[in-house]
């Protein structure tokens, strides 16, 4: 009873063992192998079975021997144990297989699609294998490339050094290295590129072959030479000019500098600031400005001391951002051109002009005051003479009032004169804060007789919140004076004389307007020259020196400020004085300094 049960076990035992041999065909794709192992275990369970059912026929009845079954029952253990410890084994060779298949095909994708060349060489330098990037590269089928070696292709002056590499590293000496060189296309053509190789080893050690990625730089040499063309041709632009040209990021740090005349000394520019090269006085506005420049996007010009290289010096400077592909600001490129010597000739030759001025100038003054004082002169000498031969006294009372008169003319003009010759050779002047109403009240109050000997009107129509300037009051004074005695002589009686007086900005305007006969239009560009006096004036009032409204214009300019004039004939005059509110110093002594 005991053995039929140990062959049953062993029954049902190989045809599960049969089954499982079934699944790993499906598993591992090797269906015949398996099949054949399935089939024979199915045929000795089948063979068990038999067995079984001759030891359960009642005809002639067989009983199993216990100990042969208990053989076959281990054997059968054994087996299905086998085949199902085979399983998992067989998964991860499925795996391992896959994992492999993935691999080969990434390295494949990569060395096919790569966009650099790659290859393989021996390490007699015949190539194994190369990619359809470096047979594109050098004009080479992949089948050609293995029929060649690298020094076959490589451009003969750069050989020599390209076996030194592959000898030490043979040596053991390298493992990987870099270094550029020139192949030879199929073309003829020549080909620069950058070569990392990388050695690779047998198990044992030994060299087995090298692995070498190439990329094209011709786009990068021809951009290199591109730029020294590009240095060439403005060092010989410029070649001999003062001019330093600088490129500087947005740090600004100077990322490149070139001048001709001073050479390598404006190479050691680069990677420093202003502030590392200038005295902080000009290393502070010219940060300034090129700051804005960054700021702004906007390129500016501006003469300023600036670096001279060999001290600072006066520079014409101009600066433009410097902008990436998408338009972003991220540096600025300049020049800046010494003009200390142009500056100098400049002055030199102002100073030469103002010298020359200065002459003519005098030589007008000698040849009008010698006839202004001519005129009087002869007058005076004249009534003298008549006065020594004429005894009737009212004859001699009447030349008496003309030398009195001349005297009085003589006495104006040379004080007229002399003031002119003190505003052209301004000495320090103090100013100070000044209403400018009190000024204008005194001047009207001294003339108010004159007025009103002619029966003419002053009319003031002054502004509520006129601002005190910074003045010299007698000058200011004798401004006023001149222009509202000017209004006086040349207006009619029973007439009106304006005076106006407004704020505008940072400056105070005051107008002076008659109701004189005018001024010619061919007289207007001269009315205010030394000595010159309409043919109306001197109808008029023969008495004027000429020189009133010269004197009131140098004033103005002493205090920074402007005159003009607006006349109609037969309707007046109008003259505006513009002064600004606030000055440092004088003007003529800022000039003078």
């Amino acid at each position: 009873m005991i053995a039929s049960i140990v062959l049953v076990l062993s029954i049902l035992i190989q045809f599960a063992a049969a089954f499982r041999a079934l699944r790993l065909m499906r598993l591992t794709g090797r269906q015949r192998a398996w099949m054949l192992i399935a089939l024979g275990l199915s045929l000795m369970a089948l063979r068990r079975l038999i067995t079984l059912i001759d030891s359960l026929s009642l005809a002639q009845p067989k009983p199993p021997d216990l100990e042969v079954e208990l053989i076959g029952l281990v054997i059968s253990v054994v087996m299905l144990l086998g085949v199902g410890a085979i399983r998992p084994l067989f998964v991860r060779m499925q795996q391992t297989t896959q994992a492999l298949q993935d691999s080969e095909a990434r390295f494949r994708a990569s060395f096919e699609q790569a966009a650099l060349g790659i290859c393989h060489v021996d390490t007699e330098g015949r190539y194994l294998s190369a990619n359809p990037w470096l047979c594109a590269m050098l004009g080479y089928t992949a089948a050609e490339l293995t029929g060649l070696t690298f020094q076959q292709i490589t451009y003969p002056p750069d050989l020599q050094a390209n076996l030194g590499l592959m000898e030490r590293m043979l040596a053991g000496e390298l493992s990987t290295t870099t270094f550029e060189k020139r192949y030879v296309h199929k073309n003829g053509d020549l080909i620069d590129v950058s070569v990392t190789v990388s050695l690779v080893r047998k198990a044992s050690g030994e060299p087995d072959y090298v692995v070498a990625v190439l990329e094209d730089i011709r786009p990068r040499k021809q951009a290199e030479e591109a730029r020294r063309l590009a240095d060439e041709r403005l060092r010989i632009a410029i070649q001999g000019f003062p001019i330093l040209a600088f490129a500087q990021d947005a740090g600004l740090r100077y990322t490149w500098a070139f001048s001709p005349r001073y050479g390598d000394l404006a190479q050691s520019y680069v990677g420093r600031l202003d502030s590392d090269l200038l005295p902080p006085e000009v290393a502070g506005p010219l940060t300034a400005l090129k700051q804005a420049v960054l700021d702004s996007g906007q390129a500016l010009r501006r003469e300023m001391p600036a670096s001279g290289l060999q001290g600072v010096a006066d520079h014409d400077l101009v600066i433009e951002p410097q902008r990436d592909a998408e338009g972003r600001v991220i540096g600025i490129i300049g020049a800046a051109m010494d003009i200390t010597e142009r500056r100098l000739a400049e002055r030199q030759a102002l100073d030469l002009a103002v010298a020359r001025q200065k002459v003519q100038v005098l030589r007008e003054f000698i040849s009008d005051a010698s006839h202004d004082l001519r005129t009087p002169l002869t007058a005076l000498k004249n009534s003298l003479y008549l006065m020594e031969r004429i005894e009737d006294p009212a004859r001699q009372a009447y030349y008496f009032g003309m030398v009195k008169y001349q005297a009085g003319y003589l006495e104006a003009l040379l004080e007229n004169m002399l003031m002119l010759s003190r505003l052209d050779q301004p000495s320090a002047t103090e100013i100070a804060p000044i209403d400018v109403h009190a000024v204008l009240q005194s001047v009207v109050n001294r003339l108010r007789p004159m007025s009103d000997l002619k029966h003419i009107q002053m009319m003031l129509d002054l502004a509520d919140d006129l601002p005190a300037i910074e003045a010299d009051w007698d000058g200011l004074d004798r401004l006023l004076a001149n222009l509202l005695d000017n209004a006086l002589r040349y207006t009619s009686a029973d007439r009106t004389v304006t005076v106006s007086t407004r704020a505008e900005g940072e400056q105070v305007i005051l107008r002076v307007r008659d109701q004189g006969p005018g001024i010619q239009p061919g007289d207007l560009p001269h009315i205010f020259d030394r000595f010159f006096r309409t043919d109306m004036a001197r109808t008029m009032e023969p008495g004027g020196t000429g020189l009133g409204l010269a004197i009131s214009k140098k004033i103005v300019e002493l205090h920074g400020g402007s005159i003009s004039v607006e006349s109609v004939v037969d309707q007046g005059s109008t003259f505006t004085v513009c002064l600004p509110v606030r000055q440092g110093h004088l003007e003529g002594e800022a000039s003078a300094a």
